[in-house]
């Protein structure tokens, strides 16, 4: 492949696969604190799982767009691409 090293996104494909299903819970657990941020403490919650969801999200698209733009006909990256 190539000589950058993608370790600060993640180590391998599987713990690239482990985050993107943990995103994938991320929609329903932000979804649950509709109607619920009335107090300081509810928000502050909410802002973090948001920031993590965030966090996540951008490591996941990193990870596979930068491996893609060195690899431009690796249809495994091209798949990955799609799923995000």
């Amino acid at each position: 492949m190539s000589k950058w090293s993608f370790a600060p996104f993640y180590t391998s494909n599987e713990a690239w696969s482990a985050d993107l299903a943990l995103l994938q819970g991320f929609i329903d657990r932000l979804a649950s604190y509709k109607g619920t941020l009335a107090s300081a403490a509810r928000l502050a919650e909410f802002f973090k799982l948001s920031e993590e969801n965030s966090d996540i999200n951008h490591r996941l698209y990193y990870y596979v767009h930068l491996q893609n733009d060195l690899a431009t006909d690796n249809t495994e990256l091209k798949g990955k691409t799609q799923i995000l």
